[in-house]
């Protein structure tokens, strides 16, 4: 973007010039377990045929990561599976000394040599996925057998990780737990937090199971707020008490889910498998790839000014309202309520046709952006048939140059 074309957009003043604190990379979508609580296990929900990110997009995210603080290395998949992940977390080292590195693992395939490259490669922290033993959280498979596998096989593991770092005297990667809590597990929150001082637990993750086709609807800890919340409680108590830092996703502390301001457009760079790039981790798309488009353009690009510019503005897309970064509880909507019925009938007909003339505006840009993309369809198409048409009288060249070098009277 121009800097003419900027400022007649109005946004000159949503340019983020230091680049995001967090990158994303998601290096892999192969995974080695199934499990039940999921989003890949729904239906409806699809990943591409790419499963993993090469090496060249890896690098051509390297020039944002001057002042970034953190690069997360996973997403839907298990990045234990992608086979250059120790050279990627050296390579992201090398560009920058002091950044973060680290992902969530299921931890299965830490052992051996692998344990000893991951320690030795400079990840800083390692976020294992341990929800208790259900059916419902990670399992070689959703039975009572499969859960108890599962368990004894991820002790295992962390035992020998505490040791071997504590063998290399290192402290890195420190050791942070990520639990989903449940209805059928919230009670065995303490337990796990307990049984992790003895592998070296620094810091656990809670938050709540996300119902994503209305399936765990009994599951719901805001559902079951008055049985879980002095669970909670009394396992934060525990935890500051031992030292290991409490941290509550999608929730404080009194879990209520209050609507807060986003940063993510100013501080967050997601890279897809494939290289497409998100500006948050609900999915909004900066319609760009980091294979076609240079990464720190990206970032002040039109999609990420513009998602910038309106959530400054309070008027934010759907997608922004249902997000469960800042969805608002039942209280909120209430008060939100109550505030709408304060107004008069001619000052709520103001605000509802504002409202109206905001979203039929988001669809304007939408469908003009649906024109643009088959427009760049059918643009992609000709230079197909154009390439194409270019192997065929190549071949047809070489056959005629072939029959010439074997054949002297055609010379």
């Amino acid at each position: 973007m121009t800097d003419r074309e900027t400022m007649n957009g109005g946004f000159a003043d949503f340019l983020v010039e230091t680049g995001p604190e967090t990158v994303n990379l998601e290096l892999t979508l192969r995974c080695n377990l199934n499990c039940k609580m999921c989003q890949r296990s729904f239906a409806g929900f699809g990943l591409p045929e790419i499963t993993d990110m090469t090496m060249t997009m890896v690098r051509n995210v390297l020039p944002l990561l001057g002042k970034t603080k953190l690069v997360w290395l996973s997403g839907f998949g298990e990045p234990l599976l992608h086979p250059d992940l120790l050279p990627i977390i050296r390579l992201i080292r090398s560009v920058n000394p002091d950044i973060e590195t680290a992902f969530t693992t299921n931890f299965l395939l830490v052992k051996g040599e692998k344990l000893k490259g991951i320690i030795e490669a400079g990840l800083t922290r390692i976020q294992v996925s341990v929800d208790g033993d259900n059916e419902l959280g990670h399992a070689f498979s959703p039975t009572p057998e499969g859960v108890v596998r599962y368990q004894q096989v991820l002790w295992e593991r962390l035992e020998e990780f505490h040791a071997l770092k504590q063998e290399l005297g290192k402290n890195n990667p420190e050791l942070q737990f990520c639990f989903v809590g449940m209805r059928r597990n919230i009670h065995q929150l303490e337990e796990i937090i307990q049984r992790g001082l003895s592998v070296g637990l620094s810091s656990i993750v809670v938050q709540p199971v996300r119902d994503y086709d209305g399936s765990l609807t009994d599951e719901d800890l805001f559902e079951n707020r008055d049985y879980a919340l002095p669970i909670l409680t009394a396992a934060k108590l525990f935890a500051e008490r031992q030292g290991v830092e409490f941290i509550y996703r999608f929730m404080d502390d009194k879990m209520n889910v209050t609507r807060q301001k986003c940063p993510f457009p100013w501080t967050f760079f997601h890279v897809a498998v494939d290289g497409s790039v998100f500006m948050c981790c609900e999915g909004i798309p900066a319609r760009h790839n980091v294979s076609t488009t240079n990464a720190l353009d990206i970032w002040n690009s039109v999609p990420y000014l513009e998602l910038r510019k309106e959530l400054a503005s309070g008027k934010v897309r759907r997608k922004c309202w249902d997000c469960s970064l800042v969805k608002p509880t039942t209280d909120n909507e209430r008060i939100i309520s109550q505030e709408l019925l304060k107004l008069d009938a001619l000052q709520l007909a103001d605000e509802i046709m504002a409202q109206r003339r905001y979203i039929e505006s988001v669809n304007a840009r939408e469908n003009s952006l649906l024109q643009e993309m088959a427009a760049e369809k059918e643009r992609l198409l000709d230079d197909i048939k154009v390439r194409d048409s270019l192997l065929i009288r190549t071949k047809a060249l070489m056959e005629q140059m072939n029959k010439c070098s074997n054949d002297p009277q055609a010379r």
